[in-house]
């Protein structure tokens, strides 16, 4: 009998080639000296899936000029990414970079409809700090090694961006603060005892229809002067009709009408003009806002206590300033 010695005999072609592929590619990483950058990677996600977190459990600590940021959402998909980079792997480096990218300059689109509500500073800056804190990642994810200014320079883009993220758009506890209320009523007993800040109140004050919680929502779109916070109290209120009731938006229009009707016919339709423009989004002239402003702010001040109460508060609503 022939015995045939088969103790050199290697592995299957197909399985030795996995094998040998896998140990390269273990070989590599454990020879990549910066592979610790997919690892603190890793970590920043984490970091900024709990802030978003926070956002998401409070609400009402966010600008409320971007309050449609969907922060579950962002949470969620922060976590997924810091996962994928958990064990330091180079290929899911290389998904999680393209990802990176992608969702980094999806940030243009979020733009255009902040554009389109007029020029707003803060929240705009708020977009380029993400915008910022994306480009940071996409570079500090880069597979070539780096040297360690453009690592330090990478981390400082990051940290800067995601530090304007949280100062711009952070509102503290006494800025825009939210109060429960149902579909059929409103409570305002806090409206006074709160500690309403300066530009708030100076913006009450001519435009009486806001009541002070809508003032500061009003002014954290950085509008503080009367007759930009009229327009922009109205284009709000305009697209937030949809958050009152039936009945809610049928108590606002006659109220709307008991506002307007003691106005003289010619003044009454200037005004519709202007309103008509506005919803447009058409420019309007410094001028007409002012004297259109004042227009209303006599006429809401005409207005018995009680329906004037009810009125800011049906507005309020309408604005989206109480939650």
């Amino acid at each position: 009998i022939d015995v045939v010695d088969i103790s050199s005999w290697g592995a299957a072609g197909g399985t030795k080639g996995r094998e040998a592929e896998a140990e390269d590619e273990y070989e590599e990483l454990s020879d990549d000296p910066q592979r610790w950058r997919i690892f603190a990677a890793s970590v920043l996600f984490f970091l900024v899936a709990a802030g978003a977190g926070y956002f998401a459990l409070f609400p009402d600590r966010w600008l409320p000029a971007l309050k449609e940021a969907p922060w579950r959402e962002i949470a969620l998909g922060h976590v997924a990414l810091g996962l994928l980079l958990i064990r330091g792997s180079d290929s899911m480096r290389k998904v999680v970079r393209v990802l990176v990218f992608l969702l980094t300059f999806s940030l243009f689109a979020v733009a255009a409809p902040v554009l389109l509500e007029g020029f707003q500073w803060r929240p705009l800056a708020i977009l380029v700090s993400a915008w910022v804190m994306g480009s940071g990642l996409f570079f500090f994810l880069a597979g070539r090694p780096l040297r360690w200014s453009s690592i330090a320079m990478c981390l400082f883009w990051i940290l800067a961006g995601a530090a304007g993220v949280g100062a711009l758009g952070y509102v503290p506890t006494n800025g825009s603060p939210a109060f429960a209320t149902t579909a059929g009523e409103s409570k305002p007993d806090d409206r006074l005892a709160a500690p309403w800040s300066p530009s708030a109140t100076a913006v009450t004050r001519e435009l009486p229809l806001l009541s002070p919680r809508a003032a500061e929502l009003v002014v954290s779109y950085v509008l503080d002067r009367p007759e930009a916070a009229f327009k922009q109290s109205y284009l709000l209120a305009a697209n937030g009709m949809g958050r009152l009731s039936p009945q809610e938006a049928k108590e606002l229009g006659e109220l709307t009408s008991a506002v307007y009707a003691p106005l003289p016919p010619p003044n009454r339709r200037r005004l519709d003009g202007y309103m008509e423009r506005v919803r447009g989004l058409q420019v309007t002239q410094p001028q007409e806002d002012r004297e259109m402003t004042a227009l209303v702010r006599e006429a809401v001040l005409q207005l018995p206590e009680s329906q004037r109460t009810r009125y800011q508060l049906l507005y309020e609503k309408a604005l989206g300033a109480s939650r």
